[in-house]
């Protein structure tokens, strides 16, 4: 599991999401989704947990209250 604090239509976005958030130390990577007639949006994620409990504790523990829960396959290392 992870938590998606936000989705962009635009790579540079997402980079750019990802350096303002650098500096609460976040573990945050950025996945490309392409949503067909909607388009690719890269979307950001922050850590990766093997339940949704733990990820529930991590959005509280930062503060992260719209993140939303998802079931990803993997996580890779954090963007830095």
């Amino acid at each position: 599991y992870s938590l998606q604090i936000a989705s962009y239509p635009a790579l540079a976005s997402a980079q750019m999401a990802i350096n303002d958030h650098d500096k609460k130390d976040l573990p945050l990577y950025w996945v490309r989704a392409d949503l067909k007639k909607k388009g690719v949006w890269y979307r950001v994620f922050a850590g990766y947990f093997k339940t949704p409990d733990e990820a529930d504790k991590f959005r509280k523990k930062h503060g992260l209250k719209d993140a939303l829960l998802m079931k990803t396959k993997y996580a890779p290392p954090p963007c830095r």
